[in-house]
């Protein structure tokens, strides 16, 4: 799993923007640390996202 930062970069998209689909549900993380906070996803995660003409695939697949 990766934190939200190394997750955004393998993704290609800004951490804010990973944030905002968690916040509206449309791509949400694997799991949140308890302690502190930080968010983790999975290599595996795959979503689409209708946040431009034509929407925009986000697949990660990890190291």
């Amino acid at each position: 799993m990766f934190r939200v930062g190394k997750f955004s970069r393998i993704a290609r998209v800004t951490i804010e923007t990973l944030r905002h689909y968690d916040a509206i549900g449309l791509f949400k993380h694997a799991k949140v640390d308890p302690f502190t906070g930080y968010r983790y996803y999975k290599a595996d995660t795959n979503t689409s996202s209708d946040s431009g003409p034509g929407g925009r695939w986000i697949v990660a697949r990890g190291d």
